[in-house]
């Protein structure tokens, strides 16, 4: 059986791990962690409403994906990085933020197989 951990953190503060049976659930829990801290970071981003950026998270992109997927947009840089063959790294760089200096969100995703 496969397990999902995710991981959370940002350069402030580690937000946690969670385990899911599903890639789906745990692609949705990055998704959503992702889109509210950017949202929290940057007054108005909207990056995470779009369609395309909502296929990112989902298990049918994830059976396509080989290596790096990198996005650039106006309120910074996202991408998706496969580390190895059972870990995936998230990484949400706003460019737009004047109070913190170097702020980002990554999140992991490590396939476990249990017996």
């Amino acid at each position: 059986m496969n397990i999902y951990l995710t991981s959370i953190s940002t350069n402030h503060c580690e937000l946690g791990n969670r385990t899911y049976k599903s890639l789906d659930s745990s692609l949705k829990h990055i998704y959503n962690n992702l889109k509210a801290l950017s949202s929290e970071y940057i007054c108005d981003c909207a990056f995470f409403d779009r369609e395309y950026v909502r296929e990112y998270f989902t298990e049918e992109f994830f059976s396509k994906f080989n290596g790096r997927m990198n996005c650039k947009f106006a309120y910074g840089e996202f991408y998706i990085e496969k580390i190895n063959d059972t870990k995936y790294q998230f990484v949400f760089a706003p460019l737009l933020i004047t109070d913190v200096q170097n702020t980002f969100i990554v999140c992991e995703l490590e396939i476990l197989e249990l017996l």
